[in-house]
């Protein structure tokens, strides 16, 4: 299931969890995620939130793990692209647009 481990969560189908939303809402609020599905495929994951700051520092953090570990991919694959005598390194995104890495990018 991508990663979820179902056992942690709470699952409802998105009928089951209109029909009792108060007792979702409920075990949110008791610390227990909610995994909403449709047809088996998870749509949501409800959690229990303190403040929008909390939200903020979550997503900093995510960032911040995500721009490290691209950093360690793009100089591992630096590496390898000089054993090949690759010059340059171009990464063509999913819009369409590409991007260069040249050897002076950090």
């Amino acid at each position: 299931m991508g990663g979820l481990d179902e056992k942690k969560f709470q699952s409802w189908s998105i009928r089951e969890a209109k029909a009792k939303l108060s007792e979702v809402i409920e075990q949110v609020q008791g610390g227990v995620p909610q995994l909403i599905t449709s047809h088996g495929t998870p749509q949501a994951l409800l959690l229990k939130v303190g403040s929008i700051e909390e939200i903020e520092e979550i997503i900093a953090v995510r960032k911040h793990i995500r721009r490290r570990l691209l950093t360690a991919n793009l100089t591992d694959l630096r590496k390898a692209a000089a054993v090949e005598g690759v010059g340059q390194l171009v990464y063509q995104r999913e819009d369409g647009r590409e991007i260069a890495f040249d050897k002076e990018t950090k």
